[in-house]
């Protein structure tokens, strides 16, 4: 898939997403991958009413979580009536970073020994 956009259109976004080929919902139709793959995941939606969705997913722990396939990601995400899900990088990078008593604090269980090291992070922060 690739964008119909000129780089002229971009100019009226406020903020953007790059989705490779793992997107989940387009326009409200699920994609189908038949993977089998359970890795850990992150996953960010947007329904019609412009709720976003940020969904992180632990993986490669065998007495925690095993991950999820592309498949099951999307109908997790489709049962929040998204019409656009795409599925982030993941892994050891699919980690999730809460305000908590004035600090920042992970809350998920990284599949990694420690925690890994990002160039690039979604932040949704309160003006």
């Amino acid at each position: 898939m690739a964008s119909s956009l000129t780089g002229t259109d971009y100019a009226g976004f406020h903020n953007l997403i790059g989705a490779g080929e793992t997107v989940l919902y387009l326009n409200k139709t699920r994609r189908i991958y038949n993977d089998t793959d359970r890795h850990p995941r992150t996953m960010a939606g947007f329904t019609d009413d412009r709720i976003l969705y940020l969904i992180v997913v632990d993986g490669r722990r065998n007495d925690y979580s095993i991950g999820m396939t592309l498949d099951e990601l999307s109908k997790v995400i489709g049962s929040l009536n998204v019409s656009f899900a795409t599925n982030l990088d993941g892994g050891g990078s699919s980690t999730i970073v809460v305000n908590q008593n004035n600090g920042l604090a992970v809350t998920n269980r990284f599949s990694d020994a420690t925690e890994r090291a990002i160039a690039n992070a979604i932040a949704i922060v309160e003006k």
